[in-house]
């Protein structure tokens, strides 16, 4: 039996699974891949332990754990018969074991186009990074479209889609029903569609004057922007507890995207039973619900706010109920049995 919810078992699996990670710094602390560790009976190897571990994330130092993260992973890795790396596009340059007997898995996060040998990127130690994700036996990827394309690129590799998961995460704040001032929570920036969001709020400024938009996670382009309309609120750094509470409260979760695997942002709105409206973007529909709204252009953007503004309190209370109820085909414990079938299957065909 591979699995346990909570907290992952620790003696008898010593041998079986090393599951090798770490947790960025702009996830919240029931955020974030890493979770899956939790609930593998495995050996969880944790890099935010290392020397650098807390350094900031661009930062000599974080490089230098990530360094030092391989040569731990080198050292145990070929001891396993399974290792996982959660985060190799972080990492991966040289702890793929040449053994026989150990499977190597690898789950992505980023674009793939990196990894083609006839594009030409700028990437530290990119050869070596190549060299071992053409080592691995498996590759776990987050969207339907990227295990297309990893099929593509790796004919003869096991390439499997299996879903980001998100905790159960408990109540943190109620939401007014009263959507004539309608509350729009906005998360993040990498791979946002700036300029459609900001086309959407300066119009929505004009057309609604009691309407606003949560803005949390911004880089300083963005709030440079921001700045510039009424409409908007930029939080500045909460903890976790102040961030879902803001989500939470909420009558939507507004998501526009050019490119998407995996969006944390949108599972946690998930997992509060927060309305998401997102782009029209391949990636985002593998975790959308039937409660999430999908828009195309600002126009329709705009439409789909209104249309969740008027609906009666009856038909969007029942609208986050389902939501809510929905979001639990994401939780970690399903995550986990689709991911230990895989590493069965990678053992199976490694022993043939």
């Amino acid at each position: 039996m591979l699995i346990r919810k909570g907290e992952r078992m620790t003696n008898s699996s010593r041998g079986q699974i090393l599951l090798g990670g770490f947790k960025f710094p702009h996830h919240s602390d029931s955020s974030g891949y890493h979770q899956l560790a939790k609930f593998i009976n495995g050996e969880y190897l944790n890099a935010d332990k290392l020397i650098f571990g807390n350094s900031p994330i661009e930062s000599n130092k974080r490089q230098l754990n990530y360094l030092l993260f391989e040569m731990a992973l080198s050292f145990k890795a070929k001891k396993f018969n399974i290792v996982h790396y959660l985060y190799p596009e972080q990492h991966l340059f040289f702890s793929v074991p040449k053994n026989k007997k150990t499977v190597s898995v690898a789950t992505i996060h980023l674009d793939e186009q990196w990894l083609n040998r006839d594009m030409v990127v700028s990437k530290k130690f990119l050869e070596a990074r190549r060299s071992m994700f053409e080592k691995l036996d498996g590759i776990i990827c987050l969207s339907r479209e990227q295990e297309e394309k990893l099929k593509e690129m790796y004919p003869s590799k096991q390439i499997k889609f299996i879903p980001h998961g998100i905790n159960n995460l408990v109540q943190y704040s109620n939401f007014n029903f009263n959507r004539e001032n309608l509350e729009i929570t906005v998360v993040g920036s990498n791979y946002r569609d700036m300029e459609l969001l900001f086309e959407v709020i300066e119009t929505v400024e004009k057309k609604h004057k009691g309407w606003r938009f949560n803005l949390i996670g911004l880089s300083k382009e963005w709030k440079v922007y921001a700045a510039k309309y009424s409409n908007t609120i930029v939080h500045p750094f909460l903890t976790e507890e102040q961030y879902f509470s803001v989500l939470q409260s909420s009558h939507i979760h507004l998501l526009p995207v050019k490119f998407a695997t995996a969006n944390n942002a949108l599972l946690e709105a998930h997992a509060l039973g927060v309305p998401s409206i997102t782009s029209n973007c391949k990636g985002v529909k593998d975790y959308s619900l039937e409660t999430t709204l999908v828009f195309n252009d600002k126009e329709d953007a705009i439409n789909k706010l209104e249309y969740i503004s008027s609906m009666s309190d009856e038909n969007y209370s029942e609208l986050r109920k389902s939501t809510l109820d929905n979001s639990r085909q994401f939780s970690w414990e399903e995550i986990a049995k689709r991911v230990t079938e895989f590493y069965s299957l990678l053992q199976s065909l490694k022993r043939n």
